[in-house]
């Protein structure tokens, strides 16, 4: 059986699952969709429904099932993993868990896909061009070499290999630039006694400094169009929040105050930066309006999203740019529960209220509205993820060591309804996949 909804989830049909496998709508309005399917063919015994989201223009859609397959609008395929870190072997590792199918006591879908005696953390990721076509690839941090090094994971084959591995210095927190496939990772070394930005190169293996300055810049976040780079740095006596272009070198310093002002991010459209900030005595989640030269926008100043006394963390935009809501976490309740509002603050939900604390929100990378997030509500620190259809909240993975710190969309993935094309993936489980025109 096969059911159709508009992007809040509603029925608009229900369709019976033909032989072939093959879907057609015709005559659906510009707009988002989900198709779901509940035992999808390909995946015998599952009854965790298969999700394919559209966001189309177009007037006819053909959907094929036969195993998971998503509709892309622009940026690179959606992985085959939530990633998250869990130290159940001993030491932290990046796992990958299926993304609709949760583990259970008797049935854990998770594997191990750094597996190194040291800790590997911090992670992107991202595709890249290869010989054999667009490949994902995942960057992280691991200090098995002793100091911190970036490296880089081919998760189709298990291949790693250190990308900085010239220095003996620390090299953390790398990121992927946002175009897809990608090649340049932005990330924080101490190489040159403080803390900088430094950009590397994945296909010539060329390492600049993009910083040098004498304070410390750290939390690099490119601009959806590559041109800048988002920083916070303590240059000036305390942290505050600059961009530099990533061609000339050239700095704009974009808050001035004595608190500080960290975590930088950009909307997916380029139009606003997001950061925290402790100038009204706890963090807050303040937005910036910015023009296309990587300055604050004139007259923009600065919006308050929050304005709560507790404080509010570690937001994350929604990928879909006519919504552009922003999840994130507040110990507003007493503990930390996970919340979303629109994109100037109103229209605040809170969509966990356990007495235990949840953390760290990640949007789904394929349909853009449930979010992963962790939580110590049995015990330990678990996956869980929240299905707003559905309005609950399900366990996702299950060890009595920490999992903790998901991620599953690739920074590039933007939903949009200006484009007048899609692209549909094949995600195959041994470690491959297609792409169809």
């Amino acid at each position: 059986m096969v059911t159709l909804l508009d992007r809040h989830g509603n029925v608009l049909g229900y369709f019976a699952t033909p032989e072939n496998g093959t879907f057609a709508f015709s005559g659906l309005p510009a707009g988002r969709y989900i198709v779901r399917e509940v035992n999808p063919v390909g995946f015998p015994g599952s009854s965790t429904p298969n999700e394919v989201v559209l966001d189309i223009t177009c007037e006819t859609v053909d959907v094929f099932f036969g195993d998971y397959v998503q509709v892309l609008g622009i940026g690179c395929p959606c992985p085959n993993w939530v990633l998250f870190n869990s130290d159940r072997d001993g030491n932290w590792e990046i796992y990958g868990a299926d993304p609709y199918t949760p583990s259970t006591l008797a049935n854990t879908v998770e594997i191990n896909l750094t597996n190194s005696p040291g800790n590997d953390r911090e992670y992107s990721i991202s595709s890249v061009e290869t010989e054999a076509g667009v490949e994902p690839r995942i960057a992280f941090q691991s200090d098995r070499d002793a100091d911190c090094e970036i490296y880089i994971l081919n998760p189709l084959t298990g291949e790693q290999m250190n990308a900085t591995h010239r220095h003996s210095a620390d090299d953390k927190n790398p990121t992927w630039n946002q175009t897809c496939p990608s090649h340049l990772i932005a990330f924080e070394s101490n190489r040159d006694g403080n803390w900088e930005i430094y950009l590397l190169d994945t296909v010539t293996g060329f390492q600049r400094n993009l910083t040098r300055s004498g304070g410390s810049d750290l939390a690099p976040q490119w601009s959806p169009d590559d041109k800048f780079i988002a920083f916070q740095s303590d240059r000036d006596g305390n942290w505050e929040i600059y961009v530099v272009n990533v061609a000339t070198g050239a700095l704009t310093r974009l808050t001035n105050h004595g608190a500080a002002d960290v975590d930088p991010t950009w909307s997916f459209d380029g139009r606003y930066l997001l950061f925290r900030s402790f100038r009204d005595g706890n963090w807050e989640i303040y937005r910036l309006t910015m023009d296309t030269s990587g300055n604050a926008a004139s007259g923009s100043g600065l919006v308050n999203l929050t304005n709560n006394p507790a404080d509010d963390r570690n937001y994350v935009w929604q990928p879909d740019i006519s919504v552009q809501d922003i999840a994130f976490q507040s110990n507003r309740s007493g503990n930390w529960d996970i919340y979303i509002m629109a994109l100037d603050g109103s229209n605040l939900r809170q969509i966990t209220t356990d007495a235990a604390d949840d953390q760290y929100p990640t949007w789904d990378c394929l349909d853009a509205v449930d979010l992963f997030f962790q939580s110590n509500r049995d015990g330990n620190w678990e996956i869980y993820k929240y299905q707003s259809v559905y309005d609950t909240v399900v366990r996702w993975t299950y060890h009595a060591a920490n999992d903790r710190y998901p991620a599953w969309r690739p920074d590039e993935i933007r939903w949009s309804d200006e484009i007048d094309q899609f692209t549909i993936s094949w995600l195959d489980w041994s470690g491959a996949y297609t792409r169809r025109p």
